[in-house]
């Protein structure tokens, strides 16, 4: 499993522009942290997302994108509709790509 975080939008975009995907790619992670990640995963893909009105104009979005055995699947969200669960999994990518 190989899991790629992009940013964009929000007051730090300029910062952003032109920067790679973070990646992590579980095969080359330790047992421990290939569980961890899934774990995260599974907990995201679980929940609802609360939804996004808009008010946030100038909110940042994060997007997953998890290529898993052949098969892409994208998780974005705006910091607007962010949850504890959505936060941990993009903290742990961050320290790990």
């Amino acid at each position: 499993m190989r899991v790629s975080l992009a940013t964009s939008g929000g007051f730090a975009a300029a910062l952003q522009l032109g920067r790679p995907p973070l990646v992590v790619d579980a095969a080359d992670l330790p047992a421990a942290d290939a569980d961890r990640l899934g774990a995260l995963l599974a907990a995201v893909r679980q929940e609802v997302p609360p939804e996004d009105d808009g008010r946030a104009r100038d909110a940042g979005t994060s997007t997953l994108s998890v290529d898993d055995a052949g098969t892409t699947t994208v998780l974005r969200r705006s910091d607007a509709a962010s949850t504890a669960a959505w936060e941990e999994l993009l903290d742990w990518v961050r320290q790990h790509a």
